[in-house]
């Protein structure tokens, strides 16, 4: 019996270690699967940058690490000047185009720790955590001359792509809700809008602020 019992530990135990494995890989498979539906989830089914309601969940939780950490955040919305335009001479197949070579654009234009979504339309949202208003308007313009410098052509013809930024800040240690913040950026981009387009305008949350012309 004890010859028995031992080679039914020496079959059983290796093929329960093996199922044991195969277990494992089974549920690392479902979690990677999982991890890959949920990130699917987040982004603009175009473009593959963030989709807008995850912008809004992540705006949130970036404003609770400012908050904490006594850093600024800033915030970028950008609208592609006069897009519905090219939609209706070019088609929506180049509108699409167009979109897809922005943003591609705009991602290589910000830092790593900064997120970049499609907020609805022509209109994209940067989030832009320990950064200050000096520095964010910086990375806008540099945003700005870059989406200047898409080289998108139809039979020939260079179709030109430009874009008006509204930048705002959240002090350090301040709080403010997401939607102060996006209302704030708001304000600027409509201020480079009624300033000539293809600008950048910095508003500070209380309202005020200033437009630098292009």
């Amino acid at each position: 019996s004890q010859l028995w019992l031992l080679i039914q530990i020496l079959i059983g135990f290796p093929a329960a270690f093996m199922m044991f494995l195969i277990v494992i890989a089974l549920l690392h498979g479902l979690r990677r699967r999982e991890q890959k539906i949920l990130e699917l989830s987040r982004r603009d089914g175009l473009t593959g940058v963030w989709n807008r309601r995850y912008l809004i969940e992540r705006l949130e939780h970036e404003i609770a690490v400012s908050r904490r950490s006594l850093k600024p955040l800033s915030l970028i919305i950008l609208d592609l000047d006069h897009f519905k335009r090219i939609n209706d001479q070019h088609g929506h197949a180049t509108g699409d185009q167009v979109l897809v070579q922005a943003a591609k654009t705009l991602q290589g234009s910000i830092r790593d720790i900064d997120h970049l979504g499609r907020y609805g339309g022509e209109e994209f949202v940067i989030l832009l955590p320990f950064c200050d208003s000096e520095t964010a308007v910086m990375i806008a313009e540099r945003c700005r001359q870059q989406v200047a410098a898409i080289d998108i052509r139809i039979d020939g013809h260079h179709i030109p792509v430009t874009a008006s930024f509204g930048v705002t800040t959240l002090p350090p240690g301040e709080y403010a809700s997401g939607d102060l913040l996006t209302h704030s950026a708001d304000l600027g981009l409509y201020r480079a809008k009624a300033e000539g387009r293809n600008r950048v305008a910095c508003v500070p949350i209380d309202g005020t602020g200033l437009i630098t012309p292009h």
